[in-house]
């Protein structure tokens, strides 16, 4: 009970502030450092992607440009062989363009009345021995031989026998030239000859044996 008189002793309350702002100064600077470096990398990948789809649109422009410049060499290739086989088809075309005029003409001529299958038939057939006929050239009424052979009588031997010849209405003297061909002597001659229409000789020669009973006059001065 004595202990009530002893005095209480005093007690002093400290009190402590602490100043939190540098932390939190410090906080808001490793923020807005964070959010930058955020924002450079997405920079820096946007970068990236736009050089890389840049790179590849790069890449397939210079790949098409090849592939189109090999499409136009192929192209003008192409072209260029088809100029070729054009050139060619249009050659072959006029060709034979020309040989069907050729052989038109010559049917024409055949089927105009001129004794042609006559008269060729009958000088394979009565041309002598040592007589060659080299070239010949005809028209509805006349004929043009001309050959070479050994001796002048086989000339004349030929020339006898075409004037007994249906489709023969006569025949001018004929040419003969002395020539050598490789060290051999020839007789180059040349001879016309006037031709029956065909029409007379499908009739059986009747004009002729008409000018025979009237005097005998040869064909020729028949058709003077």
């Amino acid at each position: 009970m004595g202990d009530r008189s002893r005095p209480c002793p005093e007690v002093t309350a400290m009190v402590v502030k602490l100043d939190l702002r540098i932390n939190k100064q410090n906080e808001a600077s490793v923020s807005v450092s964070g959010g930058k470096s955020r924002h450079y990398y997405v920079l820096f990948a946007v970068g990236a992607l736009f050089l890389l789809s840049s790179l590849l649109i790069f890449s397939r422009g210079i790949w098409r440009s090849y592939e189109l410049r090999s499409e136009k060499t192929a192209f003008e290739s192409q072209a260029e062989k088809n100029l070729e086989k054009t050139a060619v088809i249009d050659a072959e075309f006029k060709r034979l363009e020309a040989q069907n005029k050729d052989a038109s003409e010559k049917l024409d001529f055949v089927l105009s009345g001129a004794p042609v299958i006559e008269f060729l038939y009958e000088l394979g057939e009565r041309t002598p021995d040592g007589v060659v006929i080299e070239s010949l050239s005809m028209s509805p009424e006349s004929a043009v031989l001309k050959g070479v052979a050994f001796a002048d009588e086989e000339v004349l031997e030929l020339v006898e026998a075409l004037s007994s010849a249906g489709s023969v209405a006569s025949i001018a003297m004929p040419v003969i030239n002395g020539g050598q061909r490789e060290g051999i002597s020839l007789r180059q001659f040349s001879m016309e000859l006037k031709l029956n229409p065909l029409q007379q000789i499908a009739n059986g020669g009747e004009g002729a044996d008409e000018a025979a009973e009237n005097g005998g006059a040869p064909a020729q001065n028949e058709n003077d």
